[in-house]
C-alpha cells in the first residue's frame, strides 16, 4: 500500500514488470528459465508514507529522528538461493539499526545479507532509526 515505485533489471537491462494485485508483481524475464535455473535479479523499491516520527515531538532547533520499520528479506513468493538488502536513508547520521548477521552501516545506507537459501515469505523485522531533516512532500491533488 506505500509502494510508490518498483523496477527490476536482469544482467543490468530492465525488466517488464506487470501488477497482478495489490501488492502482487509478476516481471517477464529476457530469457525464461529451464527449470531448476537461477537468474540474478536486482530489485529496487521505493516507499512512501512509512516513516515514523521517534520521538513523536522536538523542540524547533532539534534534529528529527525518524524509525524505518521493514523486513531485511524481500519478501517473495520463491525460495531465494542468495540475497543482500541494502536501504539507502539519505542521512549518515544513523542512531541504531537492528542487527543480524550479518549487516552493517556504510555512510548513507544499512546493508543486511548477503543471506543464502531464503524460504519463501520468509520474514526478518528490522527497524532502522536515523536523523531526517528533509521535510516531506506530500501531492495531494494535480
Amino acid at each position: 500500500q506505500h509502494l510508490s515505485h518498483i523496477a527490476v533489471s536482469e544482467s543490468g537491462d530492465d525488466l517488464t514488470i506487470n501488477k497482478i494485485t495489490e501488492g502482487v508483481y509478476e516481471v517477464v524475464l529476457l530469457t525464461p528459465l529451464v527449470p531448476g535455473g537461477t537468474t540474478s535479479l536486482v530489485i529496487t523499491t521505493t516507499f512512501t508514507h512509512v516513516l515514523e516520527p521517534f520521538p513523536r515531538a522536538i523542540n524547533q532547533p532539534d534534529n528529527q529522528l525518524v524509525r524505518y520499520h521493514s523486513n531485511a528479506y524481500f519478501y517473495s513468493l520463491y525460495s531465494t538461493v542468495e540475497q543482500t538488502s541494502k536501504f539507502l536513508l539519505g542521512s549518515t547520521k544513523i542512531e541504531s539499526f537492528t542487527p543480524r548477521s550479518p549487516s552493517n552501516k556504510e555512510g548513507q545506507n544499512v546493508r543486511y545479507g548477503p543471506y543464502k537459501n531464503i524460504a519463501p515469505k520468509s520474514n526478518a523485522r528490522i527497524t532502522v532509526h536515523f536523523e531526517n531533516n528533509s521535510p516531506f512532500l506530500t501531492i495531494t491533488e494535480l
